[in-house]
């Protein structure tokens, strides 16, 4: 079985998009499907040690706070000041 990421598996996918369908009174507003998959490719390049892979991609999207946040997770990947 091939374990490389692929994004989010369907059942979870499809699980998802019924806990949106049904979900009122929180207080964090649904996220698009587009901003998990990030997250999940940004956390496994962490989860990997490929900090500065995991930051370049949040930026690509253009999620500055999750570049923050995986700058924030990876000290040991910062350049010294």
């Amino acid at each position: 079985m091939n374990r490389s990421y692929t994004g989010m598996m369907p059942a979870m996918r499809a699980s998802y998009e019924t806990f949106l369908d049904s979900a009122s009174g929180n207080n964090i507003g649904p996220q698009p499907l587009a901003r998990i998959d990030l997250a999940n490719r940004v956390s496994t390049l962490i989860d990997l040690g490929r900090c500065t892979d995991a930051r370049n991609e949040a930026r690509e999207a253009g999620d500055r706070l999750m570049a923050l946040r995986a700058r924030r997770l990876c000290p040991r990947d910062r350049s010294p000041t």
